[in-house]
């Protein structure tokens, strides 16, 4: 049965996964939407109901790069990955994630 309330928009973007404070790795997206996203992973290294913590880097308005932490809940995996859902819809990191998904999105239906 699908929840999902917001669409989904295909995009691979790299991302880093912290667990209980601790770095799994970089992992690449299969998609996001405004509530959550699908990371290419293990499912084994992330578990159902394991609390993470997504990060993603972003150019930031003065130059420079600026690093993203969203809070998030490991909901199902699959043998290619798991699906997240944030933990807030809410604050800086989450208006940034759905600024990047848009400005990818919007440069993928003019190439």
């Amino acid at each position: 049965m699908e929840h999902r309330q917001s669409i989904r928009h295909k995009l691979e973007l790299t991302v880093g996964i912290y667990h209980r404070g601790s770095w799994i790795g970089t992992c690449r997206t299969r998609d996001i939407s405004r509530g959550g996203m699908f990371i290419r992973a293990r499912p084994e290294s992330l578990r159902k109901n394991s609390l993470i913590e997504v990060t993603f880097d972003r150019p930031g308005s003065t130059g420079g790069v600026k690093r993203y932490r969203l809070p998030s809940l490991v909901i199902h995996g699959t043998g290619d990955g798991v699906g997240v859902m944030f933990r807030s819809q809410e604050g800086e990191a989450h208006t940034a994630l759905q600024q990047l998904v848009a400005e990818r999105t919007s440069a993928q239906r003019c190439a």
